[in-house]
């Protein structure tokens, strides 16, 4: 299950970016004000606040609270792995196992169209997640939650009677809500 993430290399533009702002708080030993203020708005939702406003204040604090250790020692070295990563779309396109895409619709650093995108290429249900941002789980858990009990039911049932969950475009999740098509 892919949620709110990309298989694709990252566009140079904003593989500079992230890089700068790993840079700062490298610089730093900390996540300079005016960056923590950037990485929350960009991880929630534009309508978070009118309906959860403690989520962007806690990851705010969270963030804020981090050690410089564990800023240097993992997130900086993440961080760069994952903004300069190669494409990998196509290797995972070949994997042999059960695949699913879900975003949120209002994700800023994941535009939809890039799951959308990735779930055409892999060949495998796409779910969108209204009104939700690049925190997804956060924002809408009872919905991330749904379909991945959903998916993993799927994925056990069809290994109890021995069968393979390949998925294809004509297996795509049918527009009632979320249930497979792989009767």
């Amino acid at each position: 299950v892919l949620l709110d993430t990309s298989l694709q290399q990252e566009p140079s533009e904003t593989r500079k970016r992230y890089f700068a702002i790993l840079d700062a708080i490298e610089a730093d030993r900390a996540i300079p004000a005016i960056i923590l203020q950037e990485v929350v708005r960009m991880f929630f939702s534009p309508y978070v606040s009118s309906w959860a406003p403690e989520l962007p204040w806690r990851l705010r604090a969270r963030l804020a609270q981090w050690e410089t250790g564990r800023l240097l020692d993992s997130v900086i070295p993440l961080g760069r792995m994952t903004f300069g990563r190669r494409e990998t779309l196509t290797d995972f396109s070949r994997l042999p196992m059960p695949k699913m895409v879900m975003h949120g619709t209002e994700d800023i650093p994941r535009p939809i169209k890039d799951g959308q995108r990735m779930s055409k290429a892999l060949a495998c249900p796409f779910i969108e997640l209204p009104g939700t941002g690049h925190m997804a789980p956060l924002e809408a858990s009872h919905d991330v939650t749904h379909h991945l009990l959903q998916f993993l039911g799927e994925v056990h049932r069809a290994n109890e009677v021995g069968g393979s969950v390949r998925r294809s475009d004509k297996e795509r999740m049918s527009d009632d809500g979320g249930h497979f098509g792989m009767g």
